[in-house]
Formats: C-alpha cells, sequence, structure tokens
C-alpha cells in the first residue's frame, strides 16, 4: 500500500515504462490500433481494466476511468472531491459514501503496439484508501441460498449469525437490493 513518510504530504508524480509482454495481463496483438477492429480495442480495454483493478488492490487507491484520449486511457481517483459526481438524491443507499479529499489523483496508462510498451503515469496526494463496500462472493451466494424463502431482514440476520467472509462489513440495504434483483427475474 502506498504510504507518506512521517510528515510527507508531497503529491507523487510518477512515470513507468513497461514492456507489453511483461505485464501480468494480456495486451493481445502486436497490431496497431488502426489495423486491428473492435475485437482488438476490447481486448486492450479488459486488459486496462484488469491493471486498473490491479493498482487498487495493491495500492489501496480505486480510480475511475474518465475518458480515452488519442490512445490514452485517462483515470481519476475515485475519492478526489474536485472530481465527484454531484448525486441529486441523497436517498437510501446499499453502501456508507465514501470519503472524500483534494488529492488531484490522476493515473493515465498509454499503450504503444509499435514498440509494445505500456506507459503508466500516477499523479496523487496521499490519503486515506478507499475503503471497499462491496459485498464478497460468500455473502452474495449466502443471500443467493436465501433469496426464495426468506425476507431480506431475515436473510441480513441469518449473515450476522454465519459469519460468512465479508460479513462485518454488509448493510441491510445491500442484502435488500440483492434480494430484489434475484426475485425481479422471476417476475
Amino acid at each position: 500500500m502506498l504510504t507518506p513518510l512521517q510528515g510527507q504530504s508531497q503529491p507523487l508524480n510518477l512515470s513507468w515504462v513497461f514492456s507489453l509482454d511483461s505485464l501480468p495481463v494480456g495486451f493481445g496483438s502486436s497490431l496497431s490500433e488502426s489495423q486491428a477492429g473492435s475485437e482488438h480495442r476490447t481486448q486492450l480495454n479488459k486488459a486496462i481494466n484488469e491493471l486498473s483493478g490491479l493498482i487498487w488492490r495493491k495500492g489501496g487507491f480505486r480510480f475511475w476511468h474518465r475518458r480515452t484520449n488519442n490512445g490514452r486511457y485517462i483515470f481519476y481517483c475515485s475519492q478526489d472531491k474536485d472530481r465527484a459526481r454531484q448525486k441529486a438524491s441523497r436517498g437510501l443507499r446499499d453502501a456508507p459514501q465514501m470519503e472524500r479529499f483534494s488529492c488531484g489523483g490522476q493515473l493515465t496508462f498509454t499503450p504503444s503496439f509499435l514498440d509494445r510498451t505500456l506507459t503508466i503515469a500516477l499523479r496523487h496526494t496521499h490519503h486515506e484508501p478507499y475503503n471497499n463496500h462491496e459485498l464478497s462472493n460468500a455473502v452474495l451466494e449466502f443471500i443467493r441460498t436465501y433469496d426464495n424463502c426468506a425476507q431480506p431482514a431475515e436473510i441480513f440476520r441469518n449473515i450476522q449469525a454465519a459469519r460468512p467472509e465479508g460479513w462485518k462489513s454488509v448493510t441491510l440495504h445491500q442484502v435488500y437490493y440483492q434480494w430484489h434483483l434475484a426475485n425481479s427475474k422471476k417476475f
């Protein structure tokens, strides 16, 4: 996890160049973007998204894809308050709202199939890492086993009693949402 040195609040401003063939994700063919079709772009998009997920899991900071411009994939820190998307409604949420910071976080991926490299640039000021409120696979499976025969409140109580992996962060709203999704497909 990225952690600042004692008392350090300097923003990171880093750039790395990697060989596409040495990365832990598959980037596909050596064709340039102009020579390849949408299948090539789909594989490239998948590889970039896998890398951003890997950076999130290893570094603790989650970035969201904003745009692709001239072959550059531009992501912003999901906790950057200056780039937060404004919500019209403050109604019920299935997870707590994340804490926001003025971090100026930007992550850019620039692949080059001509020389088989990927340039990754990161600009970010350290803050509390993103707290993931997604349901674990164990909790999702637990909800699926009860969605036919129990109400959301009962499923929630059963999760608290059974304690499957990830049970501590589960909210009643998340259980209701998953229960609703499962049952709405039936009717």
